[in-house]
């Protein structure tokens, strides 16, 4: 019994010390008891999924440069929208608002100049007033001393005739009805000498009062009419200039506006430029940087195909005798495909390969 029992369980202890081969590693045994793995020149089953493994990763990395490739053509795109559409137009907008400022700095020169112009002329009226003024007083004077002068020309006549007729009478009484007193004489002369200078006092009072109440009123009124017109005049200029004046200050102030509105327009645009080139620099950047990681990853791939190309022609075409060789390099592979994925995906998340460890018992 004891020996059935020690039977039964020497199997048992044996198996425990077979050493555990994993299942990518563990050769086949033919009929005949050789080891081999399934075919002459053939990839074992672990062979063939590192070989999927690696194709998969190949076509994520794919992906990943479709996508970078993507990219790459929307930042062109935007490029080439910014290079001919908006940039253009900000070109357009700038030297728009570069002519509107000089046409507006045009119009205020203008502007400066028509008020000016006014100022000038409103001094040049002033002064040709002040001159008319004074000539119509110079004029009303001589008007006045030609008056004067006619008046006692005309006085001095008038004595002159009367002395005239006076010494005529008295020729005529002398030669016609001779006197017969001498005293009745001299008192005929004496009244007619006192007739004459009532007469001569007469008419300097009636010229003095002539030239009180009838001169002095026509020049008053003269001198008042001239001067109330030219008072009229120079303040119809006065209002008419300060009317200008205040619409050319209203004109200026807006102008000004305008100018401030156009400068604060222009730093905006300057900003906004400033901001594209920025973008522009950023994208270009970018684009460098895509375009350098794409070439990078399109030499690693292309790389990784050539080493799983040489394998899989290696594999396929070497002996038993270098099938371990073989499968160490396709191990090699899978940890640059490994390094290659984590270079490659931007999550991280790939996961390495597994690789197993070649025991003794896997040589040929």
């Amino acid at each position: 019994m004891g020996q059935t029992v020690d039977d039964k369980s020497r199997p048992v202890r044996m198996r425990s010390r077979i050493p555990r081969v994993p299942c990518a590693r563990r050769p086949m045994l033919a009929r005949d008891g050789s080891r081999h793995t399934g075919g002459s020149g053939g990839l074992s089953f672990g062979d063939e999924e590192s070989v999927a493994r690696v194709k998969s990763r190949q076509r994520r990395v794919m992906l990943d440069l479709a996508r970078v490739q993507q990219c790459i053509a929307s930042v062109e795109q935007q490029l080439a929208q910014l290079r001919d559409v908006e940039w253009p137009a900000v070109l357009v907008e700038c030297d728009d608002t570069a002519e509107r400022s000089a046409s507006l700095q045009r119009d205020v020169t203008r502007l400066d100049e028509e008020i000016a112009a006014v100022v000038a002329e409103e001094t040049q009226v002033r002064t040709l007033a002040e001159q008319r003024v004074e000539q119509c007083q110079w004029q009303h004077s001589v008007e006045v001393q030609e008056l004067a002068n006619s008046l006692e020309a005309a006085f001095l006549q008038e004595r002159v005739d009367q002395e005239q007729e006076l010494q005529r009478r008295v020729a005529e009484w002398d030669t016609v009805d001779p006197p017969r007193d001498l005293q009745h004489l001299r008192e005929l002369h004496e009244t007619l000498r006192g007739e004459h200078n009532e007469l001569a006092s007469a008419n300097v009072s009636q010229c003095r009062l002539f030239e009180s109440e009838s001169l002095a009123p026509q020049w008053t009124a003269l001198q008042e009419g001239k001067t109330q017109e030219l008072n009229e005049l120079i303040k119809e200029k006065q209002q008419k200039n300060l009317a200008e004046a205040a619409m050319l200050r209203d004109c200026t102030a807006a102008v000004q506006q305008d100018i401030s509105r156009y400068e604060t327009s222009c730093e905006e645009l300057a900003l906004e430029t400033a901001q594209l080139q920025e973008r522009i620099a950023a994208m270009n950047q970018c684009k460098k940087v895509a375009m350098g990681e794409s070439h990078l990853q399109e030499t690693r791939l292309q790389r990784a195909e050539d080493r799983v190309r040489a394998l899989e022609e290696r594999l396929a075409t070497e002996s038993h005798p270098e099938l371990q060789r073989a499968r160490d390099k396709v191990d090699a592979a899978h940890r640059t495909n490994a390094q290659l994925s984590r270079a490659a995906t931007p999550s991280g998340n790939a996961s390495p390969p597994t690789t197993t460890t070649p025991t003794d018992d896997a040589q040929p």
